[in-house]
Order: structure tokens, then sequence, then C-alpha cells
């Protein structure tokens, strides 16, 4: 059995001389999980003016892409702030419920993923183990819009919230 796939040998036409091959295929949970499409993997980009922000200044542009790595998904953020700093960081989306490295981002360090049902997710994120905010991310029913909602404190411990809307590419 190879990807899924049985191969079995029929000996029917075998006193003919020939053989005859039927292929069927053989689908486990593990191989349905890996081949169904996942509503959170492509390229979203901020639509700024259907987001909000409370205690930041709107960010200018965005655009969010998130794929799949062996170990669960890895999402790149790429955006320019309100003040026109641009930062990238990236983080590995590992559903254990154990805190995570993000890299290249000075305000905060590791996150905790929890998928809480296949249209919507969690994040807690974290600055030298202390929680800092809560961010979720819901995919509307079609898959075309990702809502990314943040509450808690950023980097600089001010209150924080918004409403960020994405759209799929």
């Amino acid at each position: 059995m190879t990807n899924g796939i049985r191969s079995t040998r029929c000996g029917a036409l075998g006193a003919l001389g020939g053989s005859l091959f039927l292929i069927l295929p053989v689908v486990s949970p593990h191989a349905q999980q890996v081949t169904q499409a996942d509503p959170f993997i492509g390229t979203w980009k901020l639509n700024p003016a259907k987001s909000t922000y409370n205690g930041q200044q709107p960010w200018r542009s965005g655009i969010v892409t998130i794929e799949r790595s062996e170990r669960g998904l890895l999402l790149t953020n790429d955006f320019i702030n309100g003040n026109g700093r641009g930062t990238k960081d990236t983080a590995l989306l590992i559903y254990d419920g154990q805190p995570h490295a993000i890299r290249d981002n000075p305000n905060f360090d590791a996150l905790v993923a929890k998928r809480i049902d296949p249209m919507s997710q969690e994040f807690t994120i974290l600055k030298d183990g202390k929680v800092l905010r809560t961010e979720r991310i819901v995919i509307s029913a079609d898959g075309k819009i990702a809502t990314f909602t943040a509450n808690g404190v950023n980097g600089s411990g001010q209150t924080l919230t918004r409403a960020q809307v994405y759209e799929k590419q």
C-alpha cells in the first residue's frame, strides 16, 4: 500500500497468460486529515477600511500567508503598522497546548495555538513567559474572509483591542 492506494492482483486471467491489476483507493482517517482542504491555508490581505483598532494606530497594510508544514501550519505575518514601520514575523502553529517560538518580532516571543473548530482558532501571545493577549482567527462560512481579533496588551503594556478583516487572495 502506498499513498492510500492499494494494488490487488487478480489471478482470473492467469490461465490466459495475462494479468489484471485492480486499483482500489483506501482511505484512512489520517489520509482524510491530510487531504481535506484547510480553510486557513492561503494568502490573506488586510482590508484596512473594514478593520477597527483601539489602543493602537490602524495598520496601513498586511499580508498573512498560512501554509502546511510537517508539524502544523506556518503563519507568516508581513505588515506595515500605523507609524509606517514594517514587521515580518513567522510562527509555527502546533496545536499541542505548548508555547512555540515566534521569530523576528520584538514585542512577543511565543504563542500557544488552539484549534477551536475547523473554522476558528485561538492563540495566547507570550513575552518572556507572561501572557500579553489572546488572539483569534475566524474564517467565514464561504472561506473568503478571515477576521483576526486581539484583546490584551501590546509589547509596551498598553491595552489594545482590534478586529482586522482579511480577504483571501
